[in-house]
């Protein structure tokens, strides 16, 4: 085991938690001792993307969509079904489509924060039956609206719920560096002028990873420059797909943000 290996289990040991990171570096969570994390990459009700599932079990556990004679559902009661009595269980997703989405602008930025305040100053359930509590968390970050379900399959302990929230509370996003194309193209768009920032705010990229391509009559390329980014950010005419304006932003890692000239 490496030293950095050995100082993580150690402090997972000390504090009882240990820290998730994705991939990508853009976010971490922190995990209960105990509890199981997986990345993970599926669909659910066509649009929901799962791409992180914590549960209380310690063992692999994932709702996904379940196929009853000829329905395809992700039901409070097909959650039920698909969780052991006793497990509390969070997933992580994204909405990707269909149709436009107003993904930036006011009241589409960082609302993380306000969303989780308001979630955990009412604690209510979404869906409550005799088999099962889901909670559900959403809101806007990088681009991409989020959604966090907690399901708490009866007879559970409060205790585990208390712990769910706090994987919650936990969750925090890295600005910096800046290491992804989520993460550059919110940085461009807050550098665009405030009364730009809400017509191309109306949809430039669905998922976690704001892919480059179109949506709508907003379109979004983005191409790396060694260690930075480059993203261009194009208005299209809904009639006849003539180009309206494009803006242009060299992203760099650190977060400093720099028009590039001969684009706007």
């Amino acid at each position: 085991m490496s030293a950095a290996a050995l100082v993580f289990a150690l402090a997972g040991q000390l504090t009882g938690v240990t820290t998730y990171t994705d991939s990508l570096g853009a976010f971490s969570v922190d995990i209960p001792q105990g509890w199981r994390v997986e990345s993970v990459n599926y669909s659910v009700s066509h649009y929901r993307c799962v791409f992180l599932c914590i549960n209380s079990s310690g063992e692999a556990v994932r709702v996904e969509d379940e196929t009853v004679g000829n329905v395809t559902t992700n039901s409070p009661e097909s959650m039920a079904r698909q969780l052991k009595p006793g497990v509390v269980y969070l997933d992580f997703a994204t909405f990707e489509g269909p149709g436009r989405s107003r993904m930036f602008g006011p009241g589409r930025e960082d609302s993380f924060q306000p969303s989780l305040k308001a979630f955990l100053s009412n604690k209510e359930p979404a869906f409550t039956s005799r088999e099962i509590d889901v909670f559900r968390l959403s809101f806007f970050q990088c681009g991409s609206r989020w959604d966090v379900m907690v399901a708490c399959r009866k007879p559970y302990k409060a205790d585990e719920l208390r712990r769910a929230f706090e994987i919650l509370k936990s969750l925090r996003f890295h600005d910096l560096p800046i290491v992804n194309e989520a993460q550059a193209v919110g940085a461009a768009v807050r550098c665009l002028p405030p009364a730009e920032r809400g017509e191309v705010g109306e949809c430039l990229s669905f998922g976690w990873l704001a892919m480059p391509g179109r949506s709508g009559e907003y379109q979004t390329e983005v191409f790396r420059a060694g260690e930075n980014f480059v993203v261009t950010l194009v208005r299209l005419d809904g009639s006849t797909d003539d180009v309206v304006r494009t803006w242009s932003f060299l992203v760099r890692r650190n977060g400093v943000v720099e028009p590039v000239s001969g684009r706007h």
